[in-house]
């Protein structure tokens, strides 16, 4: 039987956003790789605009978990990278991404950890940010 357990260790500050410590078992993970703000015939989407790039880097991320028969609800961890991070940005980039994750939300499951990370550069800079995902997927143990 797989499970994933979110954990509440005493001593640090408890954050319905976010679990402090996730612990999955019994499982198959999968990772995804960064995704950004591109279509599925490479042309950029949002350019200059971080709430439309975020939206489309996770829409990225959800054909990538389709793919490997897994969706949102299956997320424990997040990275986001952007160049050029504010902390303004971080408003910004939850409201792109809540929509995305309104199933773990209606499960009744705590958020996933997420944290963002300020970077230079990319090779592209019209494109925001990169999206990193750890996947849980109960029930599958190959």
């Amino acid at each position: 039987m797989s499970t994933i357990e979110h954990l509440r260790p005493k001593g640090l500050f408890h954050n319905p956003a976010f679990s402090q410590a996730v612990v999955a078992s019994g499982t198959r993970t999968v990772y995804v790789s960064g995704q950004v703000s591109i279509d599925e015939n490479g042309a950029l989407v949002g350019a200059g605009d971080l709430a439309a790039q975020t939206t489309q880097a996770m829409r990225n991320v959800g054909l990538a978990l389709a793919a490997a028969g897994a969706s949102y609800a299956d997320v424990v961890k997040i990275t986001t990278f952007v160049v050029n991070y504010a902390p303004e940005h971080r408003a910004v980039i939850a409201k792109a991404r809540a929509p995305f994750f309104s199933e773990r939300q209606t499960a009744g499951k705590h958020a996933s950890r997420c944290q963002c990370a300020r970077f230079a550069g990319m090779a592209d800079r019209n494109r925001g940010g990169r999206r990193r995902r750890l996947i849980h997927k109960p029930g599958d143990e190959r």
